[in-house]
């Protein structure tokens, strides 16, 4: 068996070229699919931000114009309302006098009439039916701005956990390649070994940098949703504020019409609920 020892040599040569040769093309392969991993994942994060940025920007243009052009019509509407509302009540109260030769006489109406301005609570009922209009006109415009930033908000937040997953996505890649590089590191010598070292700090520097953006893009996020919230909760008071302050208003002009003192006083009463709905939207006391 003299052959055995050279046999044996033989062998470890062979296995030896082996593993060398499989390191060599698995280190070239693993290189190859992370470099086209990084440059897919750079390309579809590049794409898909710039399609996000410019859906957001289109949907918020769109809003804003739709919002605006809303409000103005509800506005203008609101506005023709109270004055031919105003218009009517004031004609009620205020009848025009006759000349009768060269004096002035009150006719059967008019003498009516008078003894209706006698009630001061008519005039009080005027009154306050325009500053019911007017507080419901305010609610209703921050209820339109509540909605509108509602929707910013939205995209904004969304945009953001979007981006955190494109970090993500980064970061697991950059932890793929350092474990590689630990596993070449274990037999590796002189100054491939060294070179081996520096690539792997820089991908571990990288894994820190992703974790670092992580936590200040997930923190941006969630003051988002936070705000969100907050807008909502002022929105829903502003709406209750709205629909108060017309129920207040449809009574005090029942009341007018009818001269049912009682019924202004609860047209009174849903005023200064929604009064309160109002300066709670502004200010969020509770």
């Amino acid at each position: 068996m003299t052959y055995t020892p050279r046999l044996r040599a033989s062998v470890r040569v062979f296995v030896n070229s082996l593993h060398a040769e499989l390191r060599g093309s698995a280190r070239v392969f693993f290189n190859s699919l992370h470099a086209e991993l990084r440059g897919s994942v750079r390309v579809f994060v590049n794409s898909l931000h710039a399609e996000l940025r410019g859906s957001v920007r289109v949907f918020v243009n769109s809003l804003h114009a739709e919002l605006r052009g809303s409000a103005r019509v509800f506005i203008n509407d609101l506005h023709a309302e109270l004055r031919g509302s105003v218009r009517v009540f004031v004609g009620i109260i205020y009848t025009p006098r006759e000349d009768v030769g060269r004096g002035c006489s009150l006719t059967v109406k008019e003498e009516k009439m008078a003894e209706i301005l006698q009630e001061k609570w008519m005039r009080a009922v005027a009154v306050t039916t325009t500053i019911l209009a007017v507080l419901t006109s305010i609610a209703a415009s921050r209820s339109a701005y509540c909605v509108a930033q509602s929707q910013i908000l939205t995209a904004k937040e969304g945009s953001s956990w979007a981006y955190y997953q494109a970090k993500s996505i980064k970061q697991n890649l950059a932890e793929t390649q350092r474990k590689a590089f630990e596993v070449d590191l274990i037999d590796s010598v002189g100054e491939r070994l060294t070179r081996l070292t520096e690539e792997l700090n820089q991908y571990q520097s990288e894994i820190y940098r992703y974790e670092k953006e992580k936590a200040d893009i997930k923190k941006q996020a969630e003051d988002y949703g936070k705000e969100n919230a907050i807008n909502g909760r002022k929105g829903n008071q502003f709406s209750l504020a709205v629909v108060f302050f017309q129920i207040g208003i449809m009574l005090s002009s029942v009341a007018a019409l009818l001269k049912r003192k009682e019924m202004w006083i609860v047209g009174m009463i849903f005023g200064i609920i929604a009064t309160v709905y109002l300066a709670n939207g502004l200010f969020l006391f509770f």
